[in-house]
């Protein structure tokens, strides 16, 4: 019977290291969970932080670009201001008399 009892006893103790086994395995197992979960999110507030940078970048040079060329489109605008007015002011200062004025006028109403 002792044979018997000793035999139990190294089986239980057995079983009890197989537990203990198992158990820290699971411990093991969750503590690398949680590691790989966190790991995760820093990676994905990582990516989310540099898409929000590179974002912030295109909106800058596209605003940078889009002032570029209202500055250009201005520029040319004026340019075009200047050259007209130029011509109205040779315009209202040419001189012209009775004559002229009704040959130009019967000119234009004949190529009507």
């Amino acid at each position: 019977m002792g044979f018997f009892m000793n035999d139990q006893s190294d089986f239980m103790k057995k079983v009890e290291g197989i537990r203990l086994a198992e158990k820290e395995a699971e411990d093991l197992i969750m503590s690398a969970k949680q590691k790989a979960e966190k790991i995760l999110q820093d990676a994905k507030n990582q990516a989310g932080s540099l898409k929000l940078k590179n974002n912030e970048n295109i909106v800058k040079m596209k605003n940078e670009l889009i002032n570029t060329s209202k500055n250009e489109i201005e520029k040319q605008v004026a340019e075009m201001i200047k050259k007209e007015t130029s011509a109205v002011s040779k315009v209202r200062n040419v001189c012209i008399d009775k004559k002229q004025a009704q040959y130009l006028v019967d000119w234009f109403l004949d190529s009507v």
